[in-house]
């Protein structure tokens, strides 16, 4: 029985091979799914026609070949499943056609193993081991065939179908090629002759793979099946894209999509294979029979929503020359729209900080000459009040200099708050000039809450925990821009009567900044989704924050906000040292 082993032999590599390559082109180029179905049922049947070939015992051999039943019944569900990747099915009736028959063909196979009276016992021929069939394989033979043939007939039906390619024409043809082949051999050597007692070689499972390499080879590959398909072109590069991706056949079906363009409408990319595009997008009618380049439209979700797009198609060829479909991307205008916004808010920032760099050297003037003024009047008033002194009885007026004295002293101190925090707006309106220089750390945050200081007055306390002296940060005024930022936002946030500490701690190269908010009017998690993601700052609804973020990034900084408590905030910033400070 050894020299009857070549065939199952033979048949066993051709699906292993053709298999493992079907998963390998499936992760880079195409769903390849039913083939390697095929390929793993042809494989399977085959090992057990080896396993019995080269079994000596007939009633070994006989539990061996009643398990070929279920993937020779399988092979009908898997050429649905072929047909549907070649020509989909818009009304998705193809696919549950092929859940319900696998299901069924894998309870029958089942059945006919485990049901007594399926094999009678095998006889030896000089082809190898001949099985008797009882009367329940008689049965499952016929119904076996129903789902296959099913297949080839509607495979012979795709080429009528108004507006295919020439493409799935050939494709079409080359499965009822295939599905004949297949069962005229399998069915004559494998039941037929069996049944009539007539020794043969088997070679059903042979058959079955050589017409599924060969479709393979000459059919799929030779016509860029494999390159230009549904699900294919460039899958796991087209996934990480944030444009939406469709490819078209000429007539404007959907064959396959990325994940982001499924997104966009709210559906299952499976779903949308087979749909005409035009009836999701108001399509122009360039689209299907030229190049378009950045065309605007609006394209409808399933809750009658409309999108602004900003669509791109180009033609999609053969090696030949012919035009196979089209290839059409969507960029989401709403991500655009929000990038303009941001654009024109930073533009309208810089020109109130150029107008605030302006008036705070207006104001410097007048206060210099105020402070010049009230030191010349404390001077002259304190020579009268020395002169006066020398008298007697004039006690009451004294008093009234002392008091006057007190005022200036007093308007002074003010001025100088004043003058901080002019030169605080001064600073503030100059960030990201080529002149920025590193700066204290220690420096910078108390500049930062000297501004914040003036938000909420005293209905909110801001407190300073924690020194570096000695620490020094690149772009001083930018990571200023950054503290006042998320200052204003926790300043602003917080309930009358709250506290935001800031802690500094330098170390290892790095300061460590934490702003906590004990007590907030919002909750917290509320205020969390005002934070864009740390790798973009679009999402964010606040310029801000979407610019400090930035500005923490740009140096090579970390952010990360979480809540504290049910009512508080905590924000944690790494920002790197100068190297002079980390050395």
């Amino acid at each position: 029985m050894v020299s009857t082993s070549l065939i199952p032999f033979v048949a066993l590599l051709v699906s292993a091979a053709f298999g493992a390559i079907s998963v390998a082109w499936k992760s880079g180029r195409r769903e390849t799914a039913p083939l390697t179905a095929i390929f793993a049922c042809t494989g399977f049947w085959a090992l057990t026609n080896l396993l019995a070939s080269i079994e000596s015992d007939p009633a070994t051999a006989a539990r061996f070949l009643v398990f070929a039943h279920v993937p020779a019944l399988l092979l009908g569900p898997a050429t649905l499943a072929l047909l549907e990747v070649i020509s989909p099915d818009p009304a998705g009736r193809r696919r549950r056609a092929v859940r319900v028959t696998a299901a069924i063909a894998v309870c029958l196979g089942l059945v006919a193993a485990v049901l007594p009276g399926s094999l009678h016992g095998v006889r030896a021929t000089a082809w190898g081991w001949m099985p008797r069939f009882g009367w329940p394989s008689l049965v499952i033979m016929p119904v076996g065939m129903i789902v296959p043939l099913a297949g080839a007939v509607l495979a012979s039906r795709v080429r009528t179908r108004p507006r295919v390619t020439r493409r799935q024409a050939r494709s079409a043809r080359g499965v009822v090629f295939c599905v004949v082949l297949s069962l005229s051999a399998g069915i004559s050597t494998e039941y037929l002759l069996p049944l009539l007692e007539i020794p043969a070689p088997r070679v059903g499972a042979l058959s079955v793979a050589l017409a599924s390499a060969l479709m393979w080879l000459r059919i799929l590959h030779a016509s860029d099946d494999l390159v230009v398909t549904p699900h294919g072109l460039a899958r796991a590069m087209l996934s990480e894209l944030h444009d939406g991706v469709v490819l078209v056949d000429p007539a404007g079906r959907i064959q396959g999509c990325n994940l982001r363009f499924a997104e966009m409408l709210g559906q299952d990319r499976f779903d949308l294979v087979g749909v005409d595009l035009a009836s999701v997008a108001d399509l122009p009618p360039a689209l299907l029979h030229g190049r378009l380049e950045e065309r605007e439209l609006v394209i409808r979700t399933p809750g009658q929503a409309a999108m602004p797009v900003s669509i791109s198609s180009s033609p999609v060829c053969d090696r030949r020359g012919e035009r196979v479909g089209m290839v059409v991307v969507f960029r989401d205008r709403l991500a655009v729209d929000a990038l303009r916004r941001r654009l024109l808010a930073s533009g309208r920032l810089a020109a109130v900080g150029e107008l605030a760099a302006g008036i705070a050297h207006e104001v410097n003037n007048p206060i210099a000459f105020i402070r010049s003024d009230l030191n010349l009047l404390a001077s002259h008033l304190q020579t009268l009040h020395d002169t006066l002194a020398k008298r007697d009885g004039i006690e009451p007026e004294l008093r009234v200099f002392d008091g006057a004295a007190l005022r200036i002293e007093s308007s002074l101190e003010s001025l100088d708050r004043v003058t901080e925090v002019v030169a605080d707006v001064r600073a503030f309106a100059h960030l990201g000039g080529r002149t920025q220089q590193g700066g204290e750390a220690s420096t910078l945050v108390e500049s930062a809450l000297r501004l914040a200081r003036l938000l909420r007055g005293d209905a909110v306390t801001i407190e300073l925990s924690g020194e570096a002296r000695s620490a020094r940060v690149e772009a001083a005024q930018d990571l200023k821009q950054v503290l006042f930022a998320l200052l204003r936002v926790l300043v602003g946030e917080s309930a009358t009567g709250g506290r935001v500490d800031v802690g500094l701690e330098p170390g290892a190269g790095w300061l460590h900044v934490t702003l906590r908010a004990d007590r907030l009017e919002a909750p917290a998690a509320a205020l969390l989704a005002r934070f864009p993601e740390l790798d973009s700052g679009l999402g964010s609804a606040d310029p801000g924050l979407a610019i400090a973020i930035e500005l923490i990034e740009r140096v090579g900084g970390r952010c990360r906000a979480r809540a504290d408590g049910a009512d508080g905030l905590a924000i944690e910033l790494a920002l790197p040292l100068a190297e002079d400070a980390s050395a």
